[in-house]
């Protein structure tokens, strides 16, 4: 029995309520016919498009909801087999490279781009660029400044320059090491928009670049306030020319007064009164004098009594420097005699000993001269002994040293190459034999170790490396 059969009623009123009750049945039996309804398989529906087996709630044929299943995601963008010649991720793409209009492929300039072709714009992983035809006439060169023969690669003040005529006299110059920029007896003159290749190397004219700046016997006049320019230069009071050799033998490059726009020029060195020239070089018997405060000169100097000499060699032998008053040059006085200054090393003249506590050049005196005897003040002793005992204010006696089985003498020195400063104990070590298999390795001057005939110095063992047998090259192949 149905829900309209129950509320029938033939009054007006019934009527109403007949349809309201009509409608509410209709709703919930829509909603009962959902809860049983089923997924269709479209095989199943029939060629009139109609369920062929019978729907939820009872209902013989009727279609039912179809569910429509969305397609699986395409696989994410995979560059793991993008490992070809002419191949490269973009943007996790693989894509083809190195051809016209095509990315630059990964690289360096030189490969980035099939031969004629150079790589434009990008230079980044996700922008790399793109190949652009290039090394023809008119268009812009290729990697490395280069064209298509005969052209060359004109310099367009920036880019990659552009292909044509370059080199000659008032063309362009080309891209490329300065020496090559230009024909020979041209330079390039830079400008904004790119250099042009002008006339060098005659009288008056710009240097040119390379090893010849100037045709014949003129010289690159190096000008302080402009470019070098070509013409006579290097002698006695003509302009200093360019480079190493600035001035001729006897002359020397001078610098004009402060102020001034003249170029430097070169004057006479070396005599007596005369500017010392280059190395401190003065006529013999002269020597530059080291002039306190004014450029050096060339004079007597180096003996007891006259100024100190420029350079390492301030003072002949039996003389050391000493500062001179102000204002005066520095004095060359007598060393290494008894109750004098010592001489320079601490020396002194034979049978005297440098009594030096470290606070000066010390006093020459008699100690340190033979072994027994007492050591020097700064436990200093004559070539040959060294001081051993000093301690507590004591002075030490000086004993002999450098010979094997011995102490070392100062400065860890040995009397012969074949002996070598150990360092195995109190004092400055002793000196062993070395060089031989099985003995310390030696030391030469420059402190490098060695061996005698083909030995070789091995590993460190306690701190000490010995000699032993080279390794046949089986050993050391491991076979």
């Amino acid at each position: 029995m149905s829900w309209s059969r129950l509320v029938v009623s033939k009054d007006g009123a019934g009527e109403r309520r007949y349809l309201l009750v009509s409608v509410l049945a209709a709703a919930l039996s829509t909603i009962a016919g959902c809860k049983q309804a089923q997924p269709i398989d479209p095989g199943g529906l029939s060629s009139e498009g109609g369920a062929t087996g019978s729907g939820g709630g009872g209902g013989s044929g009727a279609p039912g909801p179809v569910v429509v299943t969305d397609p699986p995601p395409p696989p994410p963008p995979d560059c793991s087999n993008c490992a070809g010649p002419n191949q490269r991720c973009v943007q996790q793409l693989c894509v083809a490279c190195g051809g016209t209009t095509q990315p630059c492929c990964a690289g360096g300039e030189a490969t980035a781009c099939s031969p004629g072709h150079r790589c434009s714009g990008g230079g980044t992983a996700s922008n790399p660029g793109i190949c652009l035809a290039c090394g023809k006439m008119g268009g812009v060169c290729c990697a490395n400044s280069m064209c298509e023969a005969p052209l060359g690669c004109a310099d367009t003040g920036s880019g990659p320059g552009m292909c044509g005529v370059c080199g000659g006299m008032d063309q362009a110059c080309c891209n490329g090491p300065a020496a090559t920029r230009c024909a020979a007896g041209s330079r390039c003159v830079e400008a904004a928009g790119g250099g042009t290749c002008k006339p060098c190397g005659e009288m008056g004219q710009a240097c040119c670049v390379g090893t010849t700046p100037c045709m014949g016997a003129l010289g690159c006049i190096d000008n302080s306030m402009g470019p070098d320019t070509c013409g006579v230069c290097g002698g006695a009071g003509q302009p200093c020319c360019a480079g190493a050799n600035v001035c001729q033998a006897g002359q020397r490059c001078t610098p004009p007064a402060v102020g001034s726009n003249s170029p430097s020029t070169c004057q006479a060195c070396g005599a007596m009164g005369q500017l010392c020239c280059a190395g401190s070089a003065c006529t013999s018997p002269l020597g530059c004098v080291n002039n306190t405060g004014t450029p050096d000169t060339c004079g007597m100097c180096g003996g007891v009594g006259q100024p100190c000499c420029a350079g390492d060699d301030e003072c002949k032998s039996g003389a050391r420097c000493e500062d001179g008053a102000a204002g005066m040059p520095d004095r060359c006085v007598a060393c290494g005699g008894m109750g004098q200054a010592c001489c320079p090393g601490s020396t002194c003249s034979m049978g005297l000993g440098c009594d030096d506590p470290g606070q000066g050049p010390g006093t020459c005196s008699r100690c340190g001269q033979r072994a027994g005897a007492e050591c020097c003040e700064g436990e200093n002793c004559a070539s040959g002994l060294a001081c051993a005992g000093a301690d507590n204010g004591m002075p030490g006696m000086c004993q002999a040293c450098g010979r094997a089985g011995g102490p070392c003498c100062p400065n860890q020195s040995c009397a012969t190459a074949s002996l070598r400063c150990i360092d195995d104990g109190p004092g400055d070590g002793t000196c062993r034999a070395c060089g031989k298999a099985g003995e310390p390795c030696c030391r030469n001057d420059s402190g490098a170790f060695t061996c005698n005939n083909n030995l070789t110095c091995g590993p460190a063992v306690m701190g000490i490396r010995s000699c032993q047998a080279a390794a046949s090259p089986d050993a050391a192949a491991g076979n």
